[in-house]
């Protein structure tokens, strides 16, 4: 079975169909970076309470962003290998994000890296990132990835996050044109640029994979 539904979410105020349906949908040209407070902030703050998918969807239209998001049958998304062979893609272009925390000032800090599907998190590289032990450094659990992001594992997105969330971009997804990454559900996925996350978002760019 291949994709169950297509939205182009773009710049453009048109509507168009191809399989089964796509949408083209106008931006807000008022919104800035997720990086910047204001506007989109406030938005930010909003889609929280949304469903996890339509938290992505309506940050992608408060925007300036170009992405297409598709919904995958559930069995061609179990393994990012089906899932790249359902969209046409290879494993190393679904960028997958990987959450971490530490603690700091009593309190928890939670970190989360966007990567190449082909790499993992290094805890050394990044424990040194963060200029900590690397034994303070311990990955993500189920429940953790849900409360700190809101979304369930396998559906964690590169954006949008809780404004407490430090979320950066690794060197390994700059090898690439296009990539896919989730969008809220682990069968949701969305097409984007790579220097989105660092022109739009403002993301560092951090090289902590291996």
């Amino acid at each position: 079975m291949g994709v169950l539904e297509t939205l182009h979410l773009g710049p453009e105020n048109s509507v168009h169909n191809t399989r089964p349906c796509t949408h083209r949908i106008l931006r807000d040209r008022n919104r800035t970076s997720t990086g910047q407070s204001g506007k989109l902030a406030r938005t930010l703050t909003e889609n929280m309470i949304l469903d996890s998918v339509d938290r992505v969807r309506q940050f992608l239209q408060h925007s300036q962003i170009d992405a297409i998001v598709k919904v995958l049958p559930p069995e061609s998304a179990r393994t990012s290998a089906l899932a790249a062979k359902t969209l046409g893609c290879t494993v190393a272009e679904i960028a997958k994000t990987i959450g971490f925390v530490y603690p700091s000032n009593e309190q928890l800090n939670p970190v989360l890296v966007v990567l190449s599907g082909a790499r993992r998190v290094s805890p050394n590289k990044l424990s040194a990132h963060l200029n900590i032990p690397e034994a303070k450094l311990h990955k993500m659990s189920a429940e953790e990835v849900k409360t700190y992001t809101g979304y369930s594992i396998g559906g964690v997105p590169p954006f949008p996050h809780y404004p407490n969330v430090h979320v950066s971009a690794d060197q390994s997804l700059f090898d690439f044109s296009d990539l896919w990454a989730a969008a809220g559900s682990n069968n949701t996925v969305m097409k984007i640029k790579p220097d989105v996350l660092t022109r739009n978002l403002k993301m560092p760019v951090v090289e902590v994979s291996e």
